[in-house]
């Protein structure tokens, strides 16, 4: 499988983009994901910028602001979230998250999960090619079996909110 078979094949299994213009995101912060990966997330993101697949386990930023849910720009600023990681998150730039709100972020052209549950990222994928193939060939990666339950019997997880345990898991939550 080639990496731009993995890509098309990730955005053809994808609902539709979350916003219809084309990405663009501060040169600071794609530096964080290194010259080809930021070249790879604004080729992802020129698909389609932002979506949600595998029954919304998978939800990958826009780059423009949401009636619902963050932007890529605003994910990633330090008054959110991430400020409260310190030296944990810095470096990154978050760009996609898991069911369970694990975050995708690309470091240095490469592609690392962070749980924020413990504040660790480890290295998920060489390239997002790799990222979008792993996923297609492991959907459990992002939770679809449980996303796939829940939309099942409750419907669709409303944009912007993620799955949690309400004991986390690293504490034995289910």
């Amino acid at each position: 499988m080639s990496s731009c078979d993995c890509l098309q094949q990730l955005m053809a299994i994808a609902e539709p983009a979350l916003c219809s213009e084309p990405p663009e995101a501060p040169p600071h912060l794609l530096a964080l994901a290194g010259e080809t990966g930021a070249e790879a997330l604004l080729r992802l993101l020129r698909m389609k910028n932002g979506f949600y697949a595998f029954a919304r386990a998978l939800h990958v930023f826009p780059t423009c602001a949401q009636q619902e849910g963050f932007d890529l720009i605003a994910w990633n600023e330090t008054s959110l979230w991430r400020g409260d990681y310190g030296a944990a998150a810095e470096g990154f730039l978050f760009f996609a998250e898991n069911l369970f709100g694990d975050q995708f972020a690309l470091r240095d052209n490469r592609v690392w999960l962070f749980d924020p549950e413990t504040g660790v990222a480890e290295l998920f994928a060489d390239t997002l090619a790799g990222w979008a193939s792993r996923i297609l060939q492991d959907p459990e990666t992002v939770g679809f079996a449980t996303a796939l339950a829940w939309q099942q019997a409750y419907g669709d997880i409303p944009p912007g909110k993620r799955l949690f345990s309400k004991i986390p898991f690293v504490l034995g939550g289910q």
